[in-house]
């Protein structure tokens, strides 16, 4: 429960924690509700509906959500294997199957896991009710009840369905409910789903079975049911296996009664289904116990065996009264009790039974069933009784761990640790031998539970497991399943590696197939073998492949369990041979070293069946425990059993009569056995002869005493087996004196010494034996004893007297002899090494081996190295010797033809002997082929020597097809050994040494002859049909062998398998080293299988009619195999090298593409893929690619580029390996392809000559050029440059661009197609992708701004003509040359196309047919007139050029009729020439041209594209289609109503109604442009506005409302309120043609502004036509309409005539001009309100607005009328302005002589302040001369102007108290800068306090940079022209008093002193105001004075 706790309260320690019953409440709600369910069910059908509901609400409780509600399923989908994230809250709701309450009476569930499953199983019955009640209602009771409805209603399958999902929910919760499985029986049988009808039956009898026969458990209701329904079942399922393992009783049952048939159905509602399944006390004596780990008779020995060795070491003291007993595991035997007297007796080995010892018992002993491995005492209950445990290590510990590190030196010890070395290395062979013998080894647990401790489970005895625990005791899955799941799991992972070595094989066994060899089993049942082991699978594996089997399985467990030595052997390349080099040495060691390696071992596999772990072994160990024995008595017992005679039925006859043998002689001993024998030898000889002779000494008492003719002969029986166990002691120790004495033996002299006394010992004591039993005849018979009596004594003669080879070839013969004599039996002696086989065969070959030894001499000498000599000697015997009887490879038929043949020819040849029977030739065959026989039983280390002095020898004479043979006969050897008996028969640790070594050999033997094969083209001269036919099988057993490797790692790489740990240094290092050795191997085995089977196929070609392909399929599965596992990279890549190089020699069909492509990716890491497949990562580095590997690709990339589109590929990855490409390849020589470009520069800059044009049609036009022959010349004829130009071309195509790009990528596609052309000039496709180029260059600079169009047209023209010139020839040559594929003759329409949109183009504004242009191409003539300029031919007129464009726009319609802009531009150009004739009366119809814009609206898109939902519907036929009519009706062609009816072809004209009336056709065409507007709604189609404001105009220019009418279409889009232009090109329209439209619209809008009077409009789109010059063709030519416009406007609307400046100024004086002009720009520097209350302020409005645009202009128009209209404004104001002025002046002057009065009457002279200057009039003091008066300028009313119209600044001027001198006037402030300037004017002019202040007034917002700078610029034109000054007129000449020069000059000096100022222009024009105000003053107060 949820509860909250205050922050500031501390809890309490002892407070109870709050109990969370949020689980108890929902269950007990849960079953609430499950009880009211149960109970409205229970009800009847009439509350069917309310049970639902209490259904619904009961699974939708919160149980139903717990995670042990979920199913196993759910649960594992939602939660995987593992618990949820809150285990703790798992575990506590895992035991809320307490929480319910106490089981009710009415038997309510008390358990959740009870609640759910009748919860489940109670609705799905419910389902079943009602169906069945619904069914009833309807009355269609055959629906439900015949049986031989095969279809059901859909009612009741949906419910069957529903409710088997609810009894499967319901089964899974319990599923011992039998009655639910009946029913879910029953319904699966209803649905049709016979197998889970028949699992639910058979659940039901297994769970009543319990592991039982579930057949004999049928004993109740359910389960008797359950059975007679499964036997119906598998009756009429026909299972006829399942129905023969029916027990009797159920098959001749009888019927069951009918009346209990009547409620045997579990649904009986429903459809029928029919099928047509107690220890004693222990004595106080010390008995010692051998737990021995396993049970065999191995394991017994070792046991035994190491505790004689720390017996004798001193580890372990035996002391007295010590018995031993052995403990094997699964038996119970127990040892007797210690007798009360000594019952040992001394004839333990009496003559009467050597076989056992007969000591009395009167118990058994408890034997120690534990199977732990690990060392240390077993407890017991009694401490009499030790027990000695035997590790995994074969270490035998006492029970006090006592572990003393003594160590006795003895010979004995020195040879079992020589001899038996496998004893003490049995720690890895334990599982091996666990597995061998199937000995359940089950290692104990700690943990003890009680199920093995065996309490009950309850409280009263023990603890009570837990509820979670008992759950999931419950919940568990059986462990089978968990298996299954698990393989099924790593099935899965392995899935693609099963697939793909599937195909592999499958390629293989097809091949080999069709060349007639044997198909192989191994590789199909590969995987199982390796996966299930050796005993499931070999049997089904034929006899000659199942000995490969055994090592495949050795390889794999030596992968399991592989260490440095493993590592160490294999990198020791060329064992084999490695080991045989050492013959080759010092004469005396040949022949001994000669007889080890030619030892033949075992030659045939044996017929004797191993000894297995259990025969006989219990009756030994029974024996043992029930005696008293001690330690050396149970190893000598031991060693009898194996080597002692037993009465056995399944012995051997050597005779009349059935003899005893011994397991020596019946079975085959495992190595370990063989060892563990020795060491027993060897530690218990002195007691073993000890005892034997003993017997012996019995024997002859008991012969002494029997009488002769008695009739009893046991002691001549128990002589017989004493013979038989003393000659194989004899031959064990003649066998280890072999092996001690080799040449290969490391032992002592001293060991030597002492195994020879044995030996010699026993040999004495074997030869009493044999003299006792020569003188009973009885013995004679015994022939198998005098055989190896007599091998081993010529032996033993050989070992150990240095006799003479003739001696014991004489021996040898006589063996012979008697053998043959006997009727040449053969006797097997598996277990001896030195003798293992008896017969004539055996001792022919140690003949042979006698006297060849000379010839192998010769061989092995190394001073004789002639290579000619080796090879006579060598292959006559080696070539015949290919193989051995009864393997694959066997060829024995030409065995002794082949020899001799060869040997006579080749002696012959020499010497001329002839050849006869008796001739020394004959015999001289003879004796090879005894060598060759004699080889063909050696060994395969000899053989393979020999084999390899012979390659030696051909490598010597660089013969490399006898080399690549020599090499392959070896790896054949060396797979034939692991076939051989010889491998097979070893123990398996041995076997997996040898195994490693072979596999080091054939490593060294495979880079040999993989090395041939690639290298050298004659590597299979010599591989006739035999010799190729052994090639084959060799190499298929070799990548079967190494396949091993590949699926052990498989499993390893999926976690199937564990691979050893190496946890570093060098083991790990080692480790990884050997196995990247095995990775190459395997790939260099299938390298030359596939060679092998290339050459095969070859040779019989006739078999495989499609071989290229056969090839390429085999190239591209091994590439998939070895790339999925990661393969492709070893050995510097070399499969993927060779791969590829003979991919590109085959090109058997498209499928090698993709495999193609992903060599190419694993190799250089570039995605060459076809069709974007996803190529794999095979974990390759890429390498560096080359030039040379570049040009390689070259072929297969061009294939896949051209395959693929060209916009698609600039998407792949195929681009960016063309360009890593090219930059390996480079660019070709320019200096071998200067010729050639000339010619094309030359081409290009030709004028057009229109018969070129014409020619060009019929194919007439081509360039000669010379062959170029490079490399780069073969990259061309591959189109390798065209693809590159094409791809930069198609990449700036398909790059949406916003603004100017840069036009690089143009220039490379140009580079790229013309080094195309300069190799070959006839490709037309790359001539047209050129004019592309050159078109694409022409749209990119028109489109964006018209700057090349006003400033580089040549450029353009440059251009133009390069693509017209380029069309021409692609033209041309495609004619010429171009094939008819769907393709091309796609290709040649768009050419078509293209090339009369060019002409088109080129054509019209604004290129206006420059490009046709002849001005620049004058050529100079000479004739009869001279020399003069003419054009080389006739330009191309215009008509012709729309001729010409409407030709090619046909001949592309042929192709392409169904693309709207042929017919579009088709029809321009009719219309075009309709409009242009060249005489009045050629004029053609109309028709065609409304023709072709009507089919172009029907070919025109959808307005919606699939593939481009958003994309703008196409409109341009349409309003060409309106735009055309228009005109035709304009220029009364045809009626209105004609025009409504053509006009019906466009579809925005459905809703538009036809009119009749002229006067209604303007409406109605507006309505249509109003349609077409409507649908363009992103506002591209700028003509259709332009066209309805023209329509609304043209006719009524001269009204005013047509006017406003245009205006405002034209305002609703092109222009916008600030004079916006918008104007843009559309998709469809011609590049630059856009900017013609523009400057139509501009000049069309500025008239209509004009008429409309719209001075600001026409103002605000002035400046954004000076802004944008870029935006409009013949900028200035717009520019200048624009200005001339606007001066008009100025002009008319401030009433300025023409000519008003010189009307004005040009009789004015320049003196009174300047004095005038600085009152009247006084006065316009008044406020504004003051200067716009007259009528003068407009007129300065209009020529600030003129000086502005005069700014604006920046010269760009001559500014001639710009400054005549500046002059005339000026010269109105002045007019209108200056006389008041003047009457203002007089005003003031008459106040001020009223002041000056008032002035002289005062004290103190009071502040002066004058308002207006008056002109100063000077004396006459100083009279001077008249000069000339200064005429007024346009110069100077300009400056004036603009002075007048500049904003004056103020100046502050700063308040003195007092100034110094007396004529000072103190200055009155006003707040005007222009009072400042006029009335601060003080007495002395030099004041300071007016100069020295700064201004700080800030400009108003009129005020520019531009104002200040061009008044600026005035100041300096004026200074630079400044005149001689003139006289000056007074203005009142009758108070003049001074000169007028002076004044003049005063006041320029004034002026010019001021505008020089550091202040800036404006405050020179303020101070020049204020002196020149001074000046006046004073001339007023002169002329006052005066008067």
């Amino acid at each position: 429960m949820a509860s909250f706790v205050a922050l500031n309260v501390e809890p309490e320690d002892d407070s109870e924690e709050e109990i969370d019953n949020t689980k108890e409440i929902q269950i007990e709600e849960a079953l609430k509700l499950y009880q009211s369910a149960l109970k409205l069910h229970s009800q009847g059908p009439a509350f069917y509906d309310e049970a639902d509901s209490a259904y619904d609400a009961l699974f939708d409780s919160e149980i139903f959500n717990y995670y042990e509600a979920l199913s196993e399923s759910k649960r594992h989908e939602l939660y995987g294997y593992s618990l949820p994230t809150d285990q703790e809250t798992t575990e506590e709701s895992l035991n809320l199957q307490s929480a319910l309450p106490a089981a009710s009476s009415d038997g309510s569930p008390s358990t959740l896991p009870q609640l759910l499953h009748l919860s489940y199983k109670n609705h799905g019955q419910f389902l079943l009710d009602r169906l069945t009640h619904e069914l009833s209602l309807t009355g269609n009771q055959a629906l439900y009840q015949d049986p031989a409805t095969t279809s059901l209603d859909p009612q009741i399958l949906i419910t069957a369905i529903d409710s088997l999902d609810l009894f499967t929910e319901a089964l899974e919760r319990d599923d011992n409910d039998s009655d639910l499985w009946r029913r879910t029986s029953r319904i699966s049988g209803l649905i049709g789903s016979q197998r889970i009808a028949r699992f639910c039956l058979e659940a039901i009898l297994r769970v009543s079975g319990r592991d039982s026969n579930p057949w004999l458990q049928a004993d109740g209701l359910d389960e008797t049911f359950a059975a007679e329904d499964l036997r119906d079942l598998i009756i009429g399922l026909q299972d006829k296996l399942s129905e023969s393992q029916l027990p009797n009783f159920l098959q001749d049952r009888k019927k069951i009664p009918p009346i209990l048939r009547k409620v045997m159905d579990a649904c009986p509602r429903l459809p029928a289904t029919s099928y047509h399944v107690d220890l004693r006390s222990l004595p106080s004596c010390r008995n010692v116990q051998l737990s021995v780990p396993f049970r065999t008779w191995t394991s017994v020995g070792q046991t035994i065996l190491q505790h004689i060795t720390r017996e004798l070491q001193g580890d372990i003291e035996q002391g007295f009264g010590v018995s031993y007993y052995i403990s094997l595991p699964g038996d119970d035997i127990l040892p007797v009790d210690i007798p009360t007297q000594n019952a040992y007796p001394n004839d333990i080995l009496s003559t009467q039974n050597l076989g056992t010892t007969s000591l009395a018992h009167t118990a058994q002993r408890p034997m120690h069933t534990s199977s732990d491995t690990t060392i240390g005492v077993a407890a017991s209950s009694s401490p009499a009784i030790d027990t000695i445990i035997v590790n995994d290590n074969a270490d035998v510990v006492q029970e006090d761990d006592h572990t003393a590190d003594v160590h006795v030196e003895t010979p004995e010890l020195n040879l079992i640790a020589t001899v038996a070395d496998g004893a003490a290395e049995q720690g890895t062979a334990v599982v091996g031998q666990l597995e061998q013998t199937n000995v359940p080894f089950d290692l104990p647990t700690r943990k003890r539970t009680l199920e093995t401790t065996g309490l009950p489970e309850n409280g009263e005895n023990g603890r009570v497991r837990s509820k979670r625990i008992r759950a999931r005791a419950e919940t568990l899955p059986d462990e089978e399943t968990e298996t299954v799941d698990l393989v099924r799991h790593y099935e899965d992972l392995l899935q693609d590696y099963i697939q793909a070595d599937h195909w592999l094989n499958g390629i293989i066994q097809g091949t080999t197939s069709k060349l007639g060899m044997p198909q192989s089993k191994v590789a199909g049942l590969l995987r199982s073998i390796l996966t299930l082991g050796d005993s499931q699978e070999i049997s089904k594996a034929p006899g000659e492949e199942s000995a490969m089997l055994t090592a495949i399985l050795d390889f794999k467990e030596t992968l399991s369990s592989w260490d440095l030595n493993n590592s160490t052997l294999l990198l020791r390349r060329n064992n084999a041979e490695d080991s045989m080099s050492a013959m080759v040495g010092g004469n005396d060691s040949t022949f001994a070293t000669f007889l080890e390696y030619s030892r033949p071992g075992l030659h045939k596999p044996t017929s004797q069946q191993s000894l297995s772990g259990d025969t006989d072994l219990s009756e030994f160990c029974r024996n043992i425990n029930q005696s008293w024995a001690t330690l050396d008595d149970v190893a000598t017992e031991w060693l009898f059993s194996l080597i002692q005679p037993q009465c056995n039925e399944s012995v051997v006859a050597l005779g009349p009569s059935k003899t005893p043998v011994s397991k020596y002689l019946e079975y085959a001993w495992p190595d370990a056995l063989k060892e563990v024998v020795v060491g027993v030898l060897i530690s218990q000889d002195s007691h073993i002869y000890q005892t034997l002779q003993k017997s012996l000494e019995s024997s002859d008492r008991c012969a002494l005493h029997v009488p002769r003719t008695g009739q009893s002969d046991s002691p001549y029986i128990d002589l017989t087996r004493l013979l038989d166990l003393v000659q194989t002691i004899f031959e064990l120790h003649l066998d280890i004196y072999g092996r001690i004495t080799n040449p290969s033996s490391k032992i002592d002299d001293s060991t030597r010494a002492a195994q020879r006394d044995r030996l010699k010992r026993w040999a004495g004591l074997l030869s009493l034996i044999v003299d006792r039993c020569a003188l009973n005849s009885a013995l004679a018979p015994m022939k198998l004893i005098s055989f190896r009596y007599l091998w081993s004594s010529t032996l033993y003669v050989s070992l150990i007297d240095p006799i003479s080879r003739d001696h014991v070839l004489l021996c040898l013969r006589d063996l012979k002899t008697t053998f043959e004599e006997e009727g040449s039996p053969v006797f097997e002696l598996q277990n001896n090494a030195i003798m293992p086989e008896l017969s004539v065969e055996a001792v022919e070959r140690e003949i042979t081996k006698l006297t060849t030894m000379d010839f192998f001499a010769k061989i092995f000498d190394s001073t004789k190295q002639d290579p000619l000599i080796l090879i006579e000697s060598l292959e006559p015997i080696l070539i015949g010797t290919n193989a051995r009887d009864g393997s694959p490879y066997s060829d024995r038929s030409r065995l002794q033809s082949s020899i001799q043949n060869s040997v006579a020819e080749a002696l012959q040849s020499d010497s001329g002997i002839e050849v006869g029977e008796n001739s020394e030739l004959a015999q001289f065959s003879s004796h090879m082929t005894q060598m060759a026989e004699f080889l063909d039983k050696a060994t395969v280390s000899l053989r393979l020597f020999l084999w390899r002095r012979l390659r030696t020898a051909y490598d010597a004479i660089d013969y490399p097809p006898m080399t690549f043979l020599c090499s392959m006969r070896s790896i054949q050897l060396i797979l034939e050994e692991l076939k051989g008996p010889v491998y097979i028969n070893e123990i398996r640790e041995d076997r997996m040494i040898r195994l490693v070594q072979w596999l080091g050999s054939l490593d060294d033997l495979l880079i040999r002859v993989l090395r041939l094969a690639l290298d050298s083209p004659s590597a299979f001269d010599c591989l006739d049909e035999s010799n190729l036919r052994i090639s084959l099988l060799v190499c298929v057993d070799l990548t079967q062998l190494l396949q091993v490797f590949v699926l052990w790692e498989d499993s390893v790489r999926v976690g199937h398998s564990q691979a050893p740990s190496h946890p570093g240094g060098p083991a790990s290092t080692a480790y990884k080293v050997a196995m990247n050795q095995f990775r190459e191997m395997h790939v260099k085995a299938w390298m030359l299988q596939y060679l092998v089977f290339k050459e095969a196929m070859s040779q019989n070609a006739s078999f495989f009619p499609t071989l290229k392909e056969d090839l390429a399929d085999y190239l591209k599965m091994l590439h998939h195999a070895l790339g999925l596992r990661g393969y492709c990279k070893l050995s510097k890549k070399l499969f993927l090298k060779f791969t590829k190089t003979e991919l590109f020699s085959l090109q058997a069909s498209e499928d090698w593409e993709l495999d193609m492509a992903q060599i190419i990716f694993d190799l250089y890491g570039l995605k060459v893929c076809p069709n974007n497949t996803v190529l794999v990562d095979h974990g390759c580095t890429p390498e560096n690619l080359d030039r040379v590997s570049a040009h390689e690709l070259v072929d297969f990339v061009m294939k896949q580029a051209e395959r693929t589109n060209i916009k698609d590929l600039l998407k792949t990855d195929l681009k960016l390996v063309i360009d890593k490409m090219q930059g390996m390849l480079g660019a070709p020589n320019p200096k071998s392809l200067m010729f050639n470009r000339r010619i094309i520069n030359t081409y290009l800059k030709q004028p057009i000559n229109p018969l070129d044009m014409y020619r060009c049609l019929r194919g007439i036009g081509s360039l000669s050029g010379i062959s170029v022959l490079t490399e780069h010349a073969l990259l061309a004829k591959k189109r390798w440059y065209y693809l590159l130009g094409y791809m930069t071309f198609a990449k700036f195509r398909s790059q949406k661009r916003v603004s100017p790009t840069p036009t690089d990528e143009l220039d490379i596609a140009i580079i790229f197609f013309r080094h195309d052309l300069e190799f070959d000039t006839e490709k037309w496709e790359t001539w047209y992708r050129l004019a592309q180029v050159y078109d694409a260059k022409i749209e990119e600079d028109t489109t964006w701004n018209a700057d090349k169009l006003n400033s580089h047209m040549d450029d353009l023209v440059v251009l133009q003509r390069n693509a017209i010139r380029c069309y021409m020839m692609a033209v041309a040559v495609a004619v010429r040359l171009a094939d008819a594929s769907f393709e091309t003759v796609s290709k040649i329409s768009d050419l078509y196309t293209d090339f009369g949109n060019r002409i088109y183009a080129s054509s019209r504004e604004p290129f206006s047919m420059a490009a046709f242009g002849l001005e620049n191409h004058k050529r100079f003539c000479n004739d009869l007139r001279g020399t003069y300029e003419r054009l080389p031919f006739r330009p191309l007129h215009t008509r012709q050029a729309w001729i010409f464009a409407s030709v090619l726009y046909r001949q592309a319609l042929i192709d392409k009729p169904e693309l709207w802009i042929n017919w579009y531009m088709l029809g321009k150009c009719l219309w075009k020439i309709h409009c242009s004739p060249v005489t009045p009366d050629s004029q053609a119809g109309f028709q065609d041209t409304l023709e072709a814009y009507t089919k172009a609206i029907q070919c025109v898109p959808e307005k919606k594209d699939s593939r481009h939902l958003d994309r703008d519907p196409i409109l341009e036929p349409h309003y060409k289609l309106v735009s055309f009519v228009h005109k035709l009706v304009q220029r009364r062609h045809i009626f209105p109503e004609d025009g409504c009816r053509f006009l019906d072809a466009t579809p925005y004209t459905a809703k538009i109604p036809h009119i009749q009336d002229p006067d209604d056709w303007e409406s109605y065409i507006l309505s249509v442009l109003k349609s077409l507007r409507a649908a363009d709604k992103a506002n591209w189609h700028h003509r259709i506005v332009a066209r309805a404001a023209h329509v609304i105009y043209d006719d009524s220019s001269a009204d005013i409302m047509a006017a406003h009418g245009a205006r405002h279409e034209l305002t609703q889009q092109t222009f916008t309120k600030t004079m916006n232009i918008q104007v843009w090109k559309p998709e469809y329209e011609r590049a630059g043609r856009h900017f013609v439209y523009t400057r139509r619209y501009v000049k069309f809008f500025v008239m209509l502004l004009q008429q409309l009077n719209d001075r600001p409009s026409i103002e605000s789109l002035g400046r954004r036509v000076r802004k944008k010059p870029g935006d409009f063709l013949d900028h200035p030519s717009v520019w200048s309409d624009v200005c001339l416009a606007h001066l008009k406007l100025l002009r008319v609307q401030g009433a300025i005539p023409e000519g008003h400046e010189d009307t004005i100024f040009k009789s004015m004086a320049a003196e009174m001009f300047n004095l005038n002009t600085a009152r009247l720009e006084a006065w316009a520097h008044l406020p504004a309100t003051s200067v716009q209350a007259i009528p003068a302020g407009k007129l300065l409005e209009i020529l600030r607005e003129t000086v502005e645009l005069k700014k604006t202009n920046a010269n760009l128009m001559k500014s001639t009328l710009i400054d005549d209209l500046i002059g005339d404004i000026f010269a109105r104001v002045y007019e209108i302005v200056v006389p008041d002025l003047m009457a203002k002046f007089y005003d003031e002057e008459n106040r001020d002589r009223m002041r000056v009065d008032h002035l002289l009457m005062s004290s103190e002279p009071p502040p002066v302040e004058i308002s207006i200057p008056a002109p100063s009039v000077q004396g006459t003091d100083q009279p001077t001369a008249r000069t000339r008066s200064k005429a007024v300028s346009r110069r100077d009313v300009g400056r004036k102007a603009e002075a007048l119209i500049a904003k004056q600044i103020a100046v502050p001027v700063a308040n003195k108290p007092k100034l110094p001198t007396s004529g000072s006037v103190s200055m009155t402030p006003v707040n005007t800068g222009v009072a400042v300037g006029i009335e601060q004017v003080g007495d002395n002019k030099e004041d300071s306090g007016v100069r020295d202040i700064p201004s700080s007034a800030a400009g108003s917002v009129h005020d520019s940079a531009d104002d200040e700078s061009e008044l600026s610029d005035i100041i300096e034109e004026e200074e630079e022209e400044k005149p001689i000054p003139a006289p000056k007129k007074p203005l009142f000449p009758g108070l003049m008093t001074r000169n007028e020069d002076e004044d003049t000059d005063a006041t320029e000096d004034v002026v010019e002193e001021d505008l020089s100022d550091g202040d800036g222009g404006r405050q020179g024009a303020d101070r020049a105001a204020t002196r020149e105000g001074s000046v006046l003053e004073q001339e007023i107060s002169g002329a006052g004075n005066g008067t």
